[in-house]
């Protein structure tokens, strides 16, 4: 699984269908982190899991509004790109699509031009960006989740 140079130092990493949005874990306001640490460690534990947090972005990721006016029925579609922080947005047509995919039961068109999409940018630390790009595809999917990884 190799990730695809799409130019400008980003790199296609991989693309993931969820067949319904059920299927994604629901959106809580509030996580409770239960760890067992020695009670002579359990302050600075804690301490290095608050750091890890601190500054940290947490995007919710949602569908452009006109998405699903296109077709009925369809699939969620994410699309993940890497590259150093600030990459320009990529706009290109690679999207790791699962064309000809035996976990669609009917093929994706060939074309699959001017679909609204959403995209996000996150920072992964102080050197690397990605950006998650989400969509609505025509069509269903054979399981849950499928992960496609992008070819050269």
């Amino acid at each position: 699984m190799r990730a695809c140079p799409l130019g400008d130092e980003r790199f296609l990493w991989l693309g993931m269908s969820v067949a319904r949005e059920t299927e994604l874990r629901e959106l809580k306001a509030e996580t409770l982190v239960t760890a067992y640490a020695p009670a002579s460690d359990s302050r600075r534990r804690a301490d290095v899991f608050i750091q890890a947090r601190d500054g940290a972005e947490f995007p919710c990721v949602s569908l452009h509004p006109e998405a699903r006016s296109r077709f009925q029925g369809g699939f969620l579609h994410f699309v993940f790109i890497v590259g150093p922080k600030g990459f320009p947005d990529y706009d290109g047509a690679n999207l790791a699509f699962s064309f000809g995919s035996p976990l669609l039961p009917e093929p994706l068109p060939d074309a699959l031009e001017q679909l609204p999409y959403r995209p996000y940018r996150l920072s992964l630390g102080s050197v690397l960006d990605i950006q998650i790009v989400s969509m609505w595809l025509p069509g269903s999917l054979g399981l849950p989740y499928t992960l496609t990884w992008p070819t050269s």
